[in-house]
């Protein structure tokens, strides 16, 4: 296709530069040098090597330095997951890319994949932040890209963690610096293309300037002779000339360094560092620089970071993450052990801290030496394992009687939930309770918990009775640790009352300053030391039938072998330790959905002759001499007494709009243009693509002593053309007056946006559609012959000249549903979604691609779903796609609306017609 391709895709409305001036937009023309540059790409980006220095200095800085969890005592823990976030990435691979993403594009992503058994973050995987998308419906949309090549969308609150940047990103806020220097490069790769000569010769006035072997012969011998000697002859027909860099190419110099300063300025690196000398500085001492450095550039990355991490979706409240800085700021050997000497003196430090921060082993005293004679075994020590719930250790002889025992049909606490008539404060307001007030589905359903803390429930209710006295409670406590420990600290007098714990929908009524329950649901009674009412106390505790140890005899010890004895002694205090470090999870913190407490204050007046907190009569007579105070009682009054129903007021209740709930167009996905190979272009300039045409002969056999034949070699070029695309929408000015939210303009953009990406995938199916290579006709095959048919091509493609490079498959509405359904004689699925077993492959769980063998197959919705649609199978890199980034622009130059517009350019184009394998599964339109 040597030809220039050209593709126009038609649109409903057009604009251009002749329709509306750019005075109207206070410039002198539309390429205004003034006018903000637009976002470069990364890959542009990483082209300078400014940029490269200043990416690697902030992100591999940063990026490599290790991640502690500081609990709320201020130890120090390194062992969290954070110490390899991603799995098979090393951790400073995954920091490193965090932070270049907030450098570069302001914001970071990761997914969690694997939650720890508190609910919190265990693993997780990083999102291309140019792939995430934040709808307005608060849903986060992550593109193919984005997630190891799957398209899905989540809440933006679940399992997704945004990093943001305190700074602007370098690639919009250094847009203009970076593009300065990629033209400063370009120019100084002209110049040293076409580099001038240091001196030459030209013929002197009259003189012949002869043939180019003659010029040829003149310069050989003059290099010749330069080389053999410094001193020259120059005959007097010819005039010797020196060259040498013109100012203005001596001038491209300091412009680059001043580029490269710019970078620097907007990086927030040191120019220093950079290779630009900006001060006459001859020493500087390397911790105060890392200092800076840290303080100053990483400092706001760090501390984004640091924050973010620290939140109590990712970390347990309490606790922070913190980079350790003590290996970039580390000094000398010297320095760090005089401080560290000051350290032990005042007591701030220990030597075992100290060893450990150098990386050395604790020292540990020598052991005695063994002697070489055996010694005799020592008599077996007697001993009695008892088990005690207070103490949760070993003992060695206990006090027979007092050893506590399970005993599964006497573990029950029983107690006063809720005493009735008595006023309770809690949380600074009165709450008084009466018979009938407290409501239970069933008796089992209420649990009992410590502390009102649902993690932490260890039994469930037996008896619930409403008498006269209060809400008599008795519990089954489970078996286990925490149930243990429930029972002894009841029993020991520290958990010694119960409180309430209401569900959703509890309504109470004000009287006389006290919330008194109308209608209290519980699922919950907790153990508690404080209760609100002090009349809620436990009353037993059964767990210990005053029996014989179980592991007793008579009370005669159980003698053991020396060795199983220091085992037992080690075990105890193992347990000990264990149990005594034990804490209580937090949970993963979340936000609730659930209703608030509703409470329902008493009316100020009464009508049944008992007299009310207030006079009706009274308070209508206040009101009027302005009271209001009297006004606001009276007329709330009447509004809770005389009901307003929808029926009599319907006229003042109009229908409600809801633009929180709009629902937007479809967002389109590119299976097409994320097939092939992509790039970006700024406007409508042609181009030319150079592409092999033909060779022959380049390599043979060799015949000793026989000079090779030459072989042949041609080249030839494409020329791609890109097309403008455009669009524009009329908003009447009271529309966009209006206002509101969504913002209207906002819709319309986003609609406009959807055309532009639905214009690009057209133009991909355009120049695939234009290929004419021989098709593979598939003949309507159904189920195991199409299948097989399909991994014949496959197969025949190792056998194509270089090898199989047919890497992309993308698939009409015709071939695609065809794969899908595939089975054999019996039913089972020959591409199934889940279980793929003897299949020569399988169906996402999307359906959105099939995988034959490692081919994957895109379903493409812009190749048509008509007999005359077809598939294609091709080299990624002979299919190409640009665009620019569309741009957006908003006319006033009328009164009675604002026109909105979208400009852009794209183009498509295959470089090489033989790469492109058009697949037909009909026949129909053969």
């Amino acid at each position: 296709m040597g030809a220039a391709l050209e593709v126009e895709v038609p649109t409903a409305f057009s604009v251009d530069a002749d329709s509306v001036p750019p005075e109207v937009f206070g410039l002198s023309a539309y390429a205004s040098p003034i006018s903000p540059v637009s976002r470069v790409s990364r890959r542009e980006a990483q082209q300078v090597p400014a940029v490269k220095r200043s990416r690697d200095l902030i992100a591999g800085s940063l990026g490599t330095l290790p991640l502690v969890t500081v609990k709320p005592d201020l130890s120090v823990d390194r062992t969290s997951w954070l110490t390899q976030p991603e799995r098979d990435v090393p951790r400073s691979v995954t920091m490193t890319r965090l932070v270049e993403d907030l450098f570069y594009e302001g914001t970071a992503w990761w997914k969690i994949t694997r939650f720890d058994w508190a609910g919190f973050p265990a693993e997780v995987v990083r999102l291309d932040p140019r792939s995430v998308d934040v709808l307005k419906d608060g849903r986060v949309h992550v593109t193919g890209d984005g997630h190891r090549g799957m398209a899905d969308e989540w809440p933006a609150d679940t399992d997704l963690i945004r990093f943001d940047s305190p700074n602007d990103p370098l690639l919009i806020a250094g847009a203009r610096a970076i593009r300065q220097c990629l033209i400063l490069d370009a120019a100084a790769q002209r110049y040293a293309d076409g580099a001038p000569p240091l001196d030459y010769f030209t013929p002197a006035d009259g003189v012949d300037p002869g043939t180019t072997e003659e010029i040829t012969s003149i310069l050989d011998a003059w290099h010749s002779a330069r080389q053999a000697r410094a001193t020259g002859y120059v005959p007097a027909a010819l005039q010797y000339n020196l060259g040498g860099f013109n100012p203005e190419q001596l001038e491209l110099a300091e412009q680059r360094q001043h580029a490269v300063l710019e970078i620097a300025r907007v990086a927030g690196v040191d120019a220093e560092e950079l290779g630009v000398s900006t001060t006459s500085r001859t020493y500087a001492n390397q911790f105060d620089r890392r200092k800076a450095f840290l303080d100053f550039t990483l400092g706001g990355y760090r501390a984004a970071i640091e924050d973010r991490l620290s939140m109590g979706d990712v970390t347990p409240r309490g606790t922070t993450i913190r980079f350790d800085l003590d290996g970039f700021l580390r000094s000398d050997a010297k320095s760090r052990w005089e401080a560290a000497e000051v350290g032990i003196r005042v007591g701030a430090i220990t030597p075992e801290e100290v060893r450990q921060g150098e990386g050395r082993p604790a020292i540990t005293a020598a052991a005695p030496a063994v002697p070489a004679q055996e010694e005799p075994m020592p008599e077996p020590t007697p001993i009695a394992a008892s088990f005690d719930a207070t103490a949760t250790t070993m003992d060695a002889a206990p006090p027979v009687g007092t050893v506590f025992a399970v005993d599964v049909e006497e573990r029950t606490i029983r107690g006063l939930a809720v005493p009735y008539g008595v006023v309770g404060r809690k949380a600074g307001k009165l709450f008084a309770f009466s018979q009938g007030t407290v409501k239970f589905d069933d008796v089992s359903s209420v649990k009992l918990w410590v502390g009102h803390d649902k993690s932490t429930a260890v039994g469930r209710a037996i008896e619930l009775n409403d008498t006269e006295a209060g809400l008599e409670a008795a519990f089954k406590v489970a078996r286990g640790p925490e149930g243990d420990r429930a029972l002894s600290m009841a029993e020991d007098g520290v958990w010694d009352g119960l409180s309430l714990g209401p569900s959703e929908g509890a309504k109470y009524v004000l009287r006389d300053g006290v919330y008194h329950a109308l209608d209290i649901p519980i699922h919950e009674i907790s153990l508690t030391p404080a209760p609100v009412f002090g009349g809620a106390r436990v009353s037993s505790v059964a767990f210990d039938a005053e029996q014989e140890n179980p592991m007793e005899t008579e009370n005669t010890p159980t003698e053991v072998p020396a060795d199983f004895s220091a085992l037992t002694t080690a075990l105890s205090e193992a347990i000990t330790t264990g149990f005594a470090n034990l804490a209580v999870p937090q949970q993963r913190e979340s936000v609730s959905a659930g209703r608030p407490t509703e409470i329902t204050e008493e009316l100020p007046y009464r009508f049944d002759g008992v007299p009310g907190a207030h006079s009706l009569i009274e308070d209508m007579r206040s009101a009027q001499n302005g009271d209001s105070v009297a006004r606001q009682r009276f007329e709330t009054f009447v509004g809770e007494a005389f009901a307003v129903t929808t029926t009599n007021a319907g006229s003042l209740n109009p229908t409600k709009n809801r633009p929180e709930l709009y629902v937007p167009n479809l967002s389109y996905s590119r299976p097409l243009w994320d097939s092939i190979s992509t790039g970006t272009i700024e406007d409508k300039t042609p181009f030319t693509i150079p592409k092999f045409s033909s060779a022959s002969g380049l390599v043979s056999t060799h015949t000793e002593g026989t000079e090779p034949t030459p072989g042949s070699f041609a080249a030839t070029s494409q020329t791609v053309t890109p097309t403008a695309v455009s669009g524009k929408i009329e908003i009447n000015r009271e529309v966009l007056d209006a206002g509101g939210s969504p913002q209207a303009d906002g819709i319309m953009w986003g609609e406009m946006l959807n055309a532009w990406y639905e214009a690009l995938e057209a133009r991909v199916a355009t120049a695939l559609a234009a290929v004419g290579t021989a098709e593979l006709n598939l003949a309507s095959a159904t189920d195991s012959a199409l299948v097989d048919a399909l991994t014949g091509y496959f197969a025949g493609l190792q056998f194509v000249r270089g090898g199989n490079r047919y890497t992309g498959l993308v698939l009409d509405g015709q071939l695609f549903p065809a794969l899908v359904d595939a089975a054999d004689t019996t039913g089972r699925k020959l591409l199934p979604v889940l279980g793929a077993t003897n299949a020569q492959g399988e169906s996402s769980g999307a359906f959105d691609r099939v995988q034959i063998g490692n081919q994957t197959g895109r379903a493409a919705w812009a190749l048509g779903s008509t007999t005359a649609s077809k598939s294609y199978s091709f080299v990624p890199s002979s299919v190409w796609g640009w665009a620019s980034t569309p741009k957006r622009f908003t006319f006033e130059y009328q009164v009675k609306s604002v026109d909105m517009a979208i400009w852009g350019y794209g183009a498509a184009a295959v470089l090489r017609d033989s790469d492109v394998k058009p697949i037909d599964y009909t026949t129909s339109d053969v």
